[in-house]
């Protein structure tokens, strides 16, 4: 690297100085304009990293191509892109390998900044076969003086002498750091500003700061000038010199005047040299006894010309400088690949011309010809500079090659060098380095081959300010932490054009309550986790944002918190003919009290509403007001990859509570928040997220929920995909299918939408209606407070009382056709004695349709849904019952009559797919309806449904509530396959003033099956045939029931059921009676056979045939033939395993394991049944009554029960084969129709009395 001949550096960014000026009359020194460009440059500099960032790139520029990392004779090599580079902020630059003849780039081998790269360094790995390494590429730079000796073009040759100026220079240099042990650019950048070690720290600028300092003291000793007097400690020197000290390893250094400038371009080998370029004077020629620095080429200029390293070789002059010869002498050779790796490379052509060459530079330090060329140094020890008085201490343990300091020594002030600090000690003012990342290798070795490519590009990038021109329509900040277009997102929302736009929402807390109605193509994005929204002070109940009649909206990347209110409200007014759709929220996190995002949107338009909901973080806090998560209320809905918990209150005598015992989220659970002392930071929320994320599985064993949470898809909807969501906490159901919404919203809209009161303070309350001042008798009416309530009908004079406590009550009139326009007060009794007198008026009718419409077309899969209070996946009618019966009898005036679940709709084309459902059903109602069933799937009513590959366990707290596996109350088409059923109701040790709750249990019990009549004919030219479709399918499940049935159907249509393994551990008998009949299975088909339905109507011919055709005995036979098309009632019971557990001591007797009947056909072939048990008393393993049965190939063991058959069948025709069993088999049926052979029995010894007392009574029966 050459020096610049200059007189002094003192410049210091410290002072702040922008500029330099000239003033008349002065003398402008070297250093005048110096300082003028060091300010500027720096400015610059330190403008670029403020504006650009520490490292960037606005193209291609250092990129390392992918595809290019190669390896040639165990060399590793790649391209680089060229391009732009800021790093620092110096702008770098990176040309092709022949800038304007091709656009062929640089390789790492070939880098014009780096002719002297060591060919040996950076060799392929040595790794194992399968093993992997990891390289980082990283960029160095750093700014070198350039001279006319260097760059011969410089020279101006009118002027005929020496060079006037030099040229600083950018250089860059791609290198490697191997073996980082990290695959990513973040921790491979640790991994190398450690290995740095003693060279320095790196800032956030990406510059090298060594903590070396030099600190200048001074001897005393005699002046060189002659003609001064002697001093006492001072520089001793005649002249005004700018002495470099320069480092040249970690304790040695050197040392010259004039900045050590002088620099020339010398040819020779060993230990001559001929200087190419002369010497500017006598003054300069290189004596004997100076040091000199050979120095090789480093750099290729894009003329041609090189440039000179940053270090070299050392040695003194032994043989001066001869101007004939233009040669020298030096004392130590230089051998002969010195200078020399380039030639090493595959392309070194554009280097080899002009001829060979190296710079030698001169540290001329006086009359000290006697020093080494590299003075060694201890840190903290002084070393003096020569015969110059001045001494220099070095400290510090980062030393880097060629750093340097300039020393501007000047007689007239001896005992003052420049810049003053350094008496104090500085830092070096050179060399200023900058590193970056630039890529990351990976090295694989595969079938002996080490193969490399390039897997991240670490490189920053940014575009030019002219073109940002980004997605964002506006920017929206927070007018205190970030500034955009506007300070409010409604503003914003406000100010799109009417074709929409993206609104970019800054980090920051944002407060707002935003309106989208009526628009179309809006985005509201944020900076994923450093948007927060919250609503204002003011509406701090509402939504944060409601969109209305809109499409095409989308909401992402915020975190949206509503600690005592809402989300997000999608809702449709009935006026506006265009519904919302193509609605998106997606990647949000929100916290919630009363739901996140609720969905109403006008779906009986003709097209889908298309609403995604998509990878959103759903924390609910624990509070009585809480409704589900999600709800929704629309056509073509996904609900995907959403994470919905209901979080509890600290519980400090928890200890697996991981909350401290006064964190500050107690506040939120405060039964009587103050919403304005709300408080919104994002330390807040973040640590909300955290809890959600990190800490939820400590949650698991709350006692009980208040929150609703979990997902519901309201009545009416269709075309519904749930998936690979995670559902956890909450009393209501995981996910709720259907709803009573559309009463809700008739209670809205009804004419009696305000609520009458009375206060009442007496013993009695005195009640009178009256019409137009006429009293009216037989209105009933009720009063409701929020713990009494209580009802009367009115005398003919229109007048009841009623005692009741006293209290504020609702008042309601139950007589239907009658609606309240007011209650007025009376004092006619007497002092303190109030008769409520209730004016009314007649109205029609409103009672509702109470059937709700079916959700439609619904796809749930792969959720995980755990802790609920309800049911995993759940019907409306079993969540709402209470609320239906509230609604029907306060806003329709009808009394309460037991609800079906039919009444909250149905679902019909119903596919739950790989669900996992446990710990479910934690908070059932005290009391449960006979119809209703809960535990892991609960479905009120239903058609075409397909239960597949689900995981439901361990759901329910125990056996004494009353549990099912999956429970249909009524459906059509049910197919239920490849499912584990384990262990829902646990059975537990229960004290004796427990008692086990009625109710429905069962792995899977289906209440009632009905397939429709399959009707034949044509419509439209088609005909319509039976579809075939079994009414009930049950394969291959796997069922373990610890209380109830494992299987439990009752069917109108064909039942199949195959390969399942059915164990029930406890047979429910006490709270159940079907159980005593059948423990494990039972199956009643209503469905009849079409062979007794034939000989009704063959019947019916012969009779028509005796008597006169009349239109009645037409009728009599139309009648019948209706019977064809009713579904059959065959059961198909296969290959199945079926385990009766009875071994606990509170159960000791049942009628069968296995119960069947059917008025058609029933096939029980290949089955193992089994029932264990400790002396219990069971009439017969497997019952079968129906019109025709098959009983082939079964295995039946009772074990040690006390069992009279192992099978019972009845039929008219009953075929018996190849079964093997412990006890009698008990086939009955009419001779003629009866096969019974090839059983065999292992405990035959009383079924011969069995049989002949039987052939005594019924000689047509036969038993084997």
């Amino acid at each position: 690297m050459a020096n610049s001949d200059i007189s002094r550096n003192i410049f210091d960014p410290k002072k702040h100085y922008t500029s330099v000026r000239n003033q008349q009359g002065r003398v402008l020194t070297d250093d005048d304009w110096n300082e003028n460009e060091r300010i500027d440059i720096e400015i610059e500099r330190r403008t670029n990293v403020d504006v650009i960032g520490p490292n960037g790139s606005p193209d291609n520029g250092f990129r390392i191509k992918k595809g290019s990392v190669r390896t040639v004779n165990n060399v590793i090599d790649f391209d680089i892109l060229p391009g732009t580079y800021y790093l620092g902020g110096l702008r770098l630059e990176m040309d092709p390998a022949d800038p304007g003849q091709s656009s062929d780039p640089q390789t790492f081998r070939t880098q014009k900044d780096w002719l002297q790269q060591d060919i040996s360094l950076y060799s392929v790995p040595n790794i194992a076969e399968g093993d992997e390494q990891y390289d980082l590429v990283y960029l160095e730079t750093w700014q070198q003086a350039v001279t006319a000796v260097e760059d011969s073009e410089l020279f101006e040759a009118a002027l005929g002498g020496p060079d006037t100026t030099t040229r600083i220079r950018n250089m860059a240099r791609v290198q490697l750091q191997t073996d980082t042990g990290f695959s990513d650019c973040a921790n491979s950048w640790k991994k190398f500003i450690e290995s740095l070690g003693n060279q320095g720290k790196i800032n956030e600028d990406h510059e090298l700061i060594p903590d070396t300092k030099l600190k200048v003291t001074y001897t005393e000793g005699e002046s060189e000038d002659l003609c001064s007097p002697s001093i006492s400690g001072g520089y001793l020197g005649a002249e005004n010199q700018a002495i470099r000290v320069q480092l040249t390893g970690n304790d040695t250094f050197t040392w010259g005047f004039d900045n050590a400038s002088s620099l020339y371009r010398v040819e020779g080998l060993g230990s001559t040299f001929k200087l190419v370029t002369s010497p500017k004077d006598q003054h300069h020629w290189p004596l004997a006894g100076q040091v000199v620095e050979i120095l090789p080429r480093s750099a290729l200029l894009v003329n041609g010309e090189k440039t000179a390293a940053l270090a070299g070789r050392f040695s003194k002059v032994v043989k001066s400088y001869n101007p004939d010869t233009s040669e020298l002498t030096i004392e130590d050779s230089i051998s002969a690949d010195f200078g020399n790796e380039w030639k090493k490379c595959s392309d070194n052509s554009y280097i080899s011309q002009p001829p060979e060459f190296y710079y030698l530079r001169v540290w001329n330090r006086g009359e000290d010809l006697t020093s080494t060329p590299e003075i060694d140094f201890f840190e903290g020890t002084p070393v003096t500079l020569g015969h110059t008085g001045i001494q220099i201490t070095i400290t510090g343990t980062d030393r880097q090659l060629a750093d340097y300091w300039i020393i501007a020594a000047r007689p007239e002030t001896p005992n003052q060098v420049v810049p003053w600090e350094l008496e104090n000690g500085i830092p070096p003012h050179g060399i200023r380095r900058y590193f970056a990342p630039i890529a990351i290798l990976r090295w694989t070795k595969i079938d002996g081959a080490v193969i490399g490519e390039v897997i991240h590009d670490c490189r920053k990038t940014f575009r030019p300010l002219t073109g940002l021109e980004t997605c964002c329509t506006f920017t929206v900040g927070n007018g205190k932490d970030s500034k955009g277009d506007f300070n409010s997102i409604q503003e914003a929302v406000d100010n799109l054009p009417e074709k929409g736009g993206e609104i970019c929402v800054l980090p920051g807390e944002h407060e707002a309550n935003v309106i989208i109605t009526k628009r179309k193509q809006i985005w509201i994005n944020g900076c994923a986790g450093q948007t927060i929204v919250s609503p204002l002070s003011e509406n701090i109940a509402e939504p944060v944002f409601s969109i209305h009649n809109s499409q095409d909206i989308r909401i992402s990347n915020l975190i949206i918190s509503a600690e005592y209110g809402k989300a997000i409200l999608i809702q449709d007014s009935k006026e506006h003919k265009l519904p919302s759709s193509n609605i998106q929220v997606d990647e949000n996190n929100i916290l919630v009290r009363i739901y996140a995002i609720k969905v109403r949107v006008n779906n009986d338009i003709r097209g889908n509403n298309d609403i995604i909901i998509r990878n959103n973080l759903i924390g609910m806090i624990d509070d009585e007001i809480g409704q589900v998560a999600i709800s929704s209320l629309a056509d073509n809905v996904t609900i995907e990859r959403n994470r919905i918990v209901v979080i509890p209150p600290p519980d400090p005598d928890d200890p697996g509570d991981p909350r401290p015992a006064d964190d500050w989220t107690k506040k939120l659970f405060d039964p009587c928040p103050d919403p304005e002392s709300s408080t919104y930071n994002i330390g807040v929320l973040l640590y909300w997220i955290f809890l959600l994320l990190k800490l939820i599985k400590k949650f698991l064993k709350v006692k009980k929920f208040n929150t609703t949470g979990g997902i519901q898809i309201e009545s009416g909807s269709d075309y519904v995909k749930i998936l690979e969501n995670e559902i956890i906490g909450g009393k209501g159901n995981g996910i709720t299918l259907g709803s009573i919404h559309d009463y809700d919203d008739r209670v809205v809209e009804t004419e009696e939408t305000e609520i009458f009161e009375i206060t009442h303070n007496q013993n009695y309350v005195w009640i009178k209606v009256i019409q137009d001042t006429i009293p009216q008798g037989g209105i009933e009416v009720v009063l409701k407070s929020n713990t009494v309530e209580g009802s009367g009908t009115t005398s003919p004079d229109g007048d009841f009382s009623l005692q009741l406590e006293q209290g504020v009550y609702s008042v309601y009139i139950a007589t239907p056709g009658n609606k309240i326009i007011s209650i007025e007060e009376d004092n006619r009794f007497g002092p303190g004695e109030v008769q409520h007198i209730i004016a009314i008026e007649k109205r029609e009718e409103t009672v509702p349709e109470v059937e709700a419409p079916p959700v439609y077309d619904v796809l749930i899969e792969k959720n995980t849904i755990s802790n609920m209070g309800l049911s995993g996946i759940g019907s409306a009618s079993f969540k709402n019952a209470g609320s239906l019966e509230r609604v029907l009898k306060e806003n329709y005036s009808v009394h309460y009559q037991p609800v079906s679940p039919l009444l909250m709709g149905t679902v019909e084309d119903l596919y739950i797919n790989k669900n996992r459902i446990t710990r479910c059903a934690q908070q059932l109602p005290a009391d449960i309806p006979g119809n209703t069933g809960y535990g892991g799937i609960a479905l009120g009513g239903c058609e075409n449904v397909m239960i597949t590959d689900n995981i439901i366990e361990e759901n329910g707290i125990s056996h004494i509530d009353p549990i099912c596996g999956i429970y249909i109350f009524e459906g059509e088409k049910i197919e239920i396959n490849h499912n584990r059923i384990l262990n829902n109701g646990l059975a537990v040790i229960i004290s004796e003033n427990q008692n086990i709750k009625k109710g429905i249990r069962g792995g899977i019990i289906i209440s009632l099956s009905m397939k429709q009549p399959e009707l034949g004919g044509s419509e439209n030219g088609k005909w319509i045939l039976p579809d075939g479709i079994p009414a009930v399918k049950v394969h291959d499940n796997i069922v373990t029931q610890p209380y109830g049935q494992a299987l439990g159907v009752i069917a109108l249509g064909p039942v199949s059921v195959i390969g399942n393994q059915l164990t029930t551990q406890n047979a429910d008998f006490s709270v159940n009676p079907n159980s005593a009949y059948a423990g494990s299975v039972f199956i009643l088909n209503l469905g009849i056979s079409k062979d007794i339905i034939a000989k009704l109507i063959a019947s019916s011919f012969l009779h028509l045939a005796r008597v006169k055709i009349s239109d009645k005995t037409i009728d009599i036979y139309q009648n019948l033939k209706r019977y064809l098309y009713l579904p059959n009632g065959n059961i198909l019971f296969a290959n199945n395993q079926v385990t009766l557990d009875l071994r606990t001591e509170e159960i000791n007797f049942a009628f069968s394991s296995q119960l069947f009947a059917s008025l058609d056909d029933v096939a029980y072939n290949n089955n193992q049944s089994e029932i264990t048990s400790y002396i219990d008393l069971v009439l017969t393993d497997v019952a079968i009554m129906a019109v025709t049965i098959r009983t082939n190939n079964n295995r039946f063991q009772e074990g040690l029960s006390w069992a009279m058959y192992s099978l019972f069948s009845c039929s008219i025709m009953n075929s018996a084969i190849a079964n093997q069993s412990s006890h009698c088999l008990m086939v009955l049926g009419p001779v003629k129709f009866l096969v019974n052979v090839g059983n065999r029995v292992l405990l035959d010894q009383v079924c011969n009395r069995q049989q002949l007392a039987l052939e005594k009574r019924y000689i047509s029966i036969k038993t084997e």
